[in-house]
C-alpha cells in the first residue's frame, strides 16, 4: 500500500493535535489545509500545510483538488463531506461520525433546512461545549478506519 493521505480542514476541525499524534504513530502523511487565519506556531515537519488565500470556501476547494480516491479527509463542513464522498474519498467528522455518500442527499436536504430556519430568524442554541470523549471517540474511528484501508479495504 501506498502512503496514505489524510487532508485535514483546519479552518474546521479541532482534532488537529490528535491527527499529528496519530500520523506519527500510524505513518500516514497529513496534510492540513488552512487559510492564513488558522496557521498554526509549531507544527510537525512531517506535517505538510497548504495555506489558502481568505475566501469562502478557498480551504475547501484546495481540499477537493489535492485529494484522491482512497485517501481519507477529515472535515465538519458538511457540503465539503458530500463533494469529497462523491469522489470517493473517505471523510470522517471531528467527532469520529464517518460520512457516507448513501447519507448525502439526507444530510444536505437537513443542512438546507437548518440554513432556511436561520433565514426565519431561527438559529437555535448552536453546538454544544466539545467533550474530551469527542476527541477519544475520534481517535477510535480514525484508527479503525485507517486500519481497514491498510487492511485493503473500508470494512465500516
Amino acid at each position: 500500500m501506498n502512503q496514505l493521505h489524510v487532508y485535514a480542514d483546519g479552518d474546521s476541525i479541532p482534532v488537529v493535535p490528535q491527527l499529528i499524534k496519530l500520523s506519527g504513530q500510524l505513518g500516514f502523511k497529513l496534510v492540513l489545509v488552512h487559510s492564513h487565519a488558522h496557521t498554526r506556531a509549531s507544527l510537525p515537519d512531517s506535517v505538510k500545510t497548504i495555506i489558502v488565500d481568505q475566501g469562502a470556501d478557498a480551504a475547501d476547494f484546495r481540499m477537493i483538488s489535492e485529494s484522491a480516491a482512497g485517501d481519507i479527509a477529515v472535515t465538519d463542513d458538511l457540503g465539503l463531506a458530500s463533494i469529497l464522498s462523491a469522489r470517493g474519498v473517505y471523510v470522517i467528522h471531528s467527532n469520529g461520525i464517518r460520512f457516507r455518500e448513501e447519507a448525502a442527499d439526507a444530510v444536505l436536504e437537513w443542512r438546507h433546512a437548518k440554513k432556511e430556519a436561520r433565514r426565519r430568524g431561527n438559529y437555535g442554541k448552536g453546538p454544544s461545549k466539545r467533550k474530551r470523549t469527542a476527541d477519544s471517540q475520534f481517535e477510535v474511528q480514525f484508527i479503525q478506519l485507517f486500519e481497514a484501508l491498510k487492511e485493503g479495504g473500508d470494512k465500516g
